[in-house]
Protein backbone atom coordinates (compact mmCIF):
# COMPACT_ATOMS: atom_id res chain seq x y z
CA UNK A 1 0.00 0.00 0.00
CA UNK A 2 1.33 3.34 -0.65
CA UNK A 3 1.53 6.34 1.46
CA UNK A 4 -0.24 9.50 0.72
CA UNK A 5 1.78 12.50 -0.29
CA UNK A 6 1.38 15.93 0.63
CA UNK A 7 0.74 18.40 -1.78
CA UNK A 8 3.86 20.57 -2.86
CA UNK A 9 3.37 23.75 -1.04
CA UNK A 10 2.45 27.10 -2.74
CA UNK A 11 5.83 29.44 -3.17
CA UNK A 12 5.75 31.79 -0.91
CA UNK A 13 5.62 35.39 -2.39
CA UNK A 14 7.42 38.84 -1.18
CA UNK A 15 5.97 41.49 -1.79
CA UNK A 16 8.02 44.39 -2.27
CA UNK A 17 7.44 48.17 -1.95
CA UNK A 18 9.80 51.23 -1.42
CA UNK A 19 9.16 51.74 2.07
CA UNK A 20 8.11 54.86 3.55
CA UNK A 21 8.10 56.62 6.92
CA UNK A 22 4.91 57.70 6.24
CA UNK A 23 2.26 56.06 8.35
CA UNK A 24 -0.32 56.70 5.79
CA UNK A 25 2.22 55.12 3.22
CA UNK A 26 2.67 52.27 5.23
CA UNK A 27 -1.20 51.50 5.68
CA UNK A 28 -1.92 52.56 1.94
CA UNK A 29 0.67 49.64 1.08
CA UNK A 30 -0.47 47.31 3.32
CA UNK A 31 -4.00 47.47 1.91
CA UNK A 32 -2.61 46.20 -1.33
CA UNK A 33 -0.54 43.25 0.27
CA UNK A 34 -3.54 42.40 2.28
CA UNK A 35 -5.49 42.66 -1.02
CA UNK A 36 -3.15 40.45 -3.01
CA UNK A 37 -3.37 38.02 0.06
CA UNK A 38 -7.00 37.30 -0.24
CA UNK A 39 -6.08 37.02 -4.02
CA UNK A 40 -4.11 34.67 -3.93
CA UNK A 41 -5.61 32.54 -0.46
CA UNK A 42 -7.69 29.77 -2.35
CA UNK A 43 -3.98 28.63 -3.91
CA UNK A 44 -3.06 28.70 -0.24
CA UNK A 45 0.13 30.50 -1.47
CA UNK A 46 1.75 33.10 1.62
CA UNK A 47 2.45 36.38 1.30
CA UNK A 48 4.52 38.25 3.14
CA UNK A 49 5.52 42.29 3.17
CA UNK A 50 9.04 43.48 2.20
CA UNK A 51 11.04 46.65 1.79
CA UNK A 52 14.03 48.35 -0.35
CA UNK A 53 14.15 51.13 2.07
CA UNK A 54 13.24 53.03 5.21
CA UNK A 55 11.33 50.62 6.85
CA UNK A 56 11.70 46.44 7.76
CA UNK A 57 11.45 44.35 7.25
CA UNK A 58 14.41 44.28 4.56
CA UNK A 59 13.96 41.77 1.61
CA UNK A 60 16.66 40.00 2.94
CA UNK A 61 15.10 39.85 6.24
CA UNK A 62 11.65 38.61 4.45
CA UNK A 63 13.29 35.88 2.91
CA UNK A 64 14.94 34.75 5.59
CA UNK A 65 11.60 34.64 7.20
CA UNK A 66 9.83 32.74 4.73
CA UNK A 67 12.30 30.11 3.41
CA UNK A 68 14.09 29.32 6.74
CA UNK A 69 16.08 26.15 6.69
CA UNK A 70 14.39 25.66 3.45
CA UNK A 71 17.03 27.81 1.31
CA UNK A 72 16.67 25.83 -1.70
CA UNK A 73 13.09 26.06 -2.32
CA UNK A 74 11.45 28.38 -4.65
CA UNK A 75 10.00 31.70 -3.52
CA UNK A 76 8.54 34.29 -5.84
CA UNK A 77 9.81 38.36 -5.52
CA UNK A 78 7.35 40.61 -6.59
CA UNK A 79 8.09 44.13 -6.87
CA UNK A 80 5.07 46.88 -5.50
CA UNK A 81 7.10 49.60 -7.98
CA UNK A 82 5.60 51.66 -10.79
CA UNK A 83 8.76 50.98 -12.86
CA UNK A 84 11.95 48.64 -13.36
CA UNK A 85 15.51 50.89 -12.67
CA UNK A 86 17.60 50.21 -9.83
CA UNK A 87 15.53 48.80 -6.94
CA UNK A 88 14.58 45.69 -9.19
CA UNK A 89 17.81 45.69 -11.51
CA UNK A 90 20.11 45.62 -8.63
CA UNK A 91 18.39 45.56 -5.01
CA UNK A 92 16.17 42.69 -5.90
CA UNK A 93 17.92 41.09 -8.33
CA UNK A 94 20.84 40.63 -5.87
CA UNK A 95 18.55 39.61 -3.45
CA UNK A 96 17.34 37.25 -5.67
CA UNK A 97 20.77 35.89 -6.80
CA UNK A 98 21.95 34.40 -3.20
CA UNK A 99 18.85 31.78 -3.32
CA UNK A 100 18.58 29.06 -5.55
CA UNK A 101 15.16 28.75 -6.43
CA UNK A 102 14.17 32.81 -6.38
CA UNK A 103 12.49 34.03 -9.30
CA UNK A 104 12.31 37.98 -9.28
CA UNK A 105 8.82 39.07 -11.03
CA UNK A 106 8.65 42.19 -13.13
CA UNK A 107 7.80 45.57 -11.84
CA UNK A 108 3.75 46.97 -11.53
CA UNK A 109 3.98 49.24 -14.23
CA UNK A 110 4.10 50.30 -16.75
CA UNK A 111 0.80 48.59 -17.50
CA UNK A 112 -2.89 49.67 -19.18
CA UNK A 113 -4.01 49.36 -15.64
CA UNK A 114 -1.63 51.96 -14.41
CA UNK A 115 -2.37 53.87 -16.91
CA UNK A 116 -6.70 53.09 -16.47
CA UNK A 117 -5.96 54.06 -12.45
CA UNK A 118 -4.45 57.26 -13.33
CA UNK A 119 -7.01 58.56 -15.51
CA UNK A 120 -9.37 57.43 -12.83
CA UNK A 121 -7.66 59.20 -9.72
CA UNK A 122 -8.28 62.71 -12.28
CA UNK A 123 -11.78 61.66 -13.09
CA UNK A 124 -12.43 61.82 -9.00
CA UNK A 125 -9.86 65.17 -8.67
CA UNK A 126 -12.11 66.99 -11.21
CA UNK A 127 -15.37 65.73 -9.70
CA UNK A 128 -14.50 66.42 -6.43
CA UNK A 129 -13.65 70.09 -7.92
CA UNK A 130 -16.48 70.34 -9.97
CA UNK A 131 -15.01 70.91 -13.39
CA UNK A 132 -13.71 69.00 -16.16
CA UNK A 133 -10.60 68.84 -18.47
CA UNK A 134 -10.05 72.23 -20.54
CA UNK A 135 -8.38 72.02 -23.83
CA UNK A 136 -5.93 74.33 -22.65
CA UNK A 137 -4.71 72.51 -19.81
CA UNK A 138 -0.96 72.04 -18.61
CA UNK A 139 -1.21 68.14 -17.83
CA UNK A 140 1.49 66.04 -16.49
CA UNK A 141 2.32 62.52 -15.09
CA UNK A 142 4.85 63.03 -12.40
CA UNK A 143 6.83 60.57 -11.06
CA UNK A 144 9.59 60.02 -8.48
CA UNK A 145 13.00 60.03 -10.56
CA UNK A 146 15.53 58.21 -11.28
CA UNK A 147 19.20 58.29 -12.49
CA UNK A 148 18.12 54.65 -14.44
CA UNK A 149 17.44 55.00 -17.97
CA UNK A 150 14.89 51.51 -18.15
CA UNK A 151 12.97 53.70 -15.13
CA UNK A 152 12.36 56.84 -17.07
CA UNK A 153 11.57 55.09 -20.25
CA UNK A 154 8.76 53.01 -18.13
CA UNK A 155 7.47 55.93 -17.05
CA UNK A 156 7.74 57.60 -20.18
CA UNK A 157 5.28 54.68 -21.48
CA UNK A 158 2.73 55.54 -18.58
CA UNK A 159 2.51 59.01 -19.66
CA UNK A 160 2.02 58.15 -23.47
CA UNK A 161 -0.58 55.17 -22.14
CA UNK A 162 -2.26 58.04 -20.17
CA UNK A 163 -1.96 61.02 -23.10
CA UNK A 164 -3.88 58.13 -25.47
CA UNK A 165 -6.44 58.09 -22.64
CA UNK A 166 -7.42 61.57 -22.38
CA UNK A 167 -6.82 62.32 -26.02
CA UNK A 168 -4.70 65.31 -24.45
CA UNK A 169 -1.15 66.52 -24.44
CA UNK A 170 0.84 65.18 -21.36
CA UNK A 171 4.30 65.83 -20.12
CA UNK A 172 6.36 63.99 -18.08
CA UNK A 173 8.03 65.55 -15.05
CA UNK A 174 9.98 64.26 -12.27
CA UNK A 175 10.54 65.03 -8.37
CA UNK A 176 13.73 63.71 -8.45
CA UNK A 177 16.76 62.95 -10.06
CA UNK A 178 15.89 63.63 -13.92
CA UNK A 179 14.14 66.96 -15.51
CA UNK A 180 12.15 68.79 -15.93
CA UNK A 181 11.58 68.63 -12.56
CA UNK A 182 7.59 69.39 -11.69
CA UNK A 183 8.37 72.50 -9.22
CA UNK A 184 9.74 74.11 -12.48
CA UNK A 185 7.34 72.48 -14.80
CA UNK A 186 4.34 74.26 -12.48
CA UNK A 187 5.88 77.69 -12.59
CA UNK A 188 6.49 77.97 -16.09
CA UNK A 189 3.36 76.51 -17.62
CA UNK A 190 1.60 79.00 -15.11
CA UNK A 191 3.86 81.80 -16.42
CA UNK A 192 1.66 81.35 -19.60
CA UNK A 193 -1.60 81.41 -18.25
CA UNK A 194 -1.79 77.63 -18.19
CA UNK A 195 -3.89 75.72 -15.50
CA UNK A 196 -1.66 72.92 -14.28
CA UNK A 197 -3.11 69.56 -13.93
CA UNK A 198 -1.28 66.90 -12.11
CA UNK A 199 -1.56 62.87 -12.18
CA UNK A 200 0.78 61.50 -9.09
CA UNK A 201 2.53 58.43 -10.68
CA UNK A 202 3.05 57.22 -7.11
CA UNK A 203 1.97 53.83 -5.17
CA UNK A 204 1.37 55.51 -1.96
CA UNK A 205 1.28 58.43 -0.08
CA UNK A 206 5.00 59.64 1.36
CA UNK A 207 7.59 61.79 0.97
CA UNK A 208 7.02 62.12 -2.67
CA UNK A 209 3.75 62.42 -2.73
CA UNK A 210 3.68 65.22 -0.49
CA UNK A 211 6.36 66.80 -2.66
CA UNK A 212 4.51 67.09 -5.11
CA UNK A 213 1.68 68.61 -3.25
CA UNK A 214 3.70 71.45 -2.27
CA UNK A 215 4.53 72.21 -6.04
CA UNK A 216 1.15 74.11 -5.96
CA UNK A 217 -0.29 73.05 -9.03
CA UNK A 218 -4.09 73.82 -9.73
CA UNK A 219 -4.87 70.47 -9.15
CA UNK A 220 -3.34 67.34 -8.34
CA UNK A 221 -4.58 63.56 -8.39
CA UNK A 222 -4.10 61.14 -4.93
CA UNK A 223 -1.81 58.07 -5.31
CA UNK A 224 -2.57 55.24 -6.45
CA UNK A 225 -2.87 53.44 -3.43
CA UNK A 226 -4.77 54.86 -0.11
CA UNK A 227 -4.26 54.18 3.39
CA UNK A 228 -7.98 53.70 4.04
CA UNK A 229 -10.51 52.24 2.23
CA UNK A 230 -10.12 49.07 -0.48
CA UNK A 231 -7.19 49.10 -2.87
CA UNK A 232 -8.30 49.17 -6.51
CA UNK A 233 -9.32 45.83 -7.77
CA UNK A 234 -7.24 46.06 -11.40
CA UNK A 235 -4.12 47.16 -9.54
CA UNK A 236 -4.89 44.00 -6.94
CA UNK A 237 -5.61 41.51 -9.99
CA UNK A 238 -2.33 43.38 -12.13
CA UNK A 239 -0.21 42.61 -9.30
CA UNK A 240 -1.20 38.63 -9.18
CA UNK A 241 -0.62 38.44 -13.05
CA UNK A 242 2.73 39.45 -12.52
CA UNK A 243 3.13 36.56 -10.68
CA UNK A 244 2.46 34.37 -13.91
CA UNK A 245 3.95 36.93 -16.35
CA UNK A 246 7.37 35.74 -17.45
CA UNK A 247 10.03 35.87 -14.66
CA UNK A 248 13.77 36.72 -13.91
CA UNK A 249 15.97 33.57 -13.15
CA UNK A 250 18.63 34.61 -10.17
Amino acid sequence: MTGWRSAPRPEPVLACAHGTRSVAGRSAIGHLVAGLRDQLADSGTPVRAAFVDVQPPTIDQAMAHALGPRSAEGVRILPLLLSAGYHVGHDLAAAAAEHPGAMLAPALGPDPVIADLLVHRLAETLTAAGTTLHPDDAVTVVSAGSSDSRARADCEVTTTLVAERLEHRVATTWLSAADPRLGDWVAAQRSTGRRTVVLTHLLAPGFFADLARRSAPDLITDPLCRPRGATDPGLIALAARRLSDPVIPA
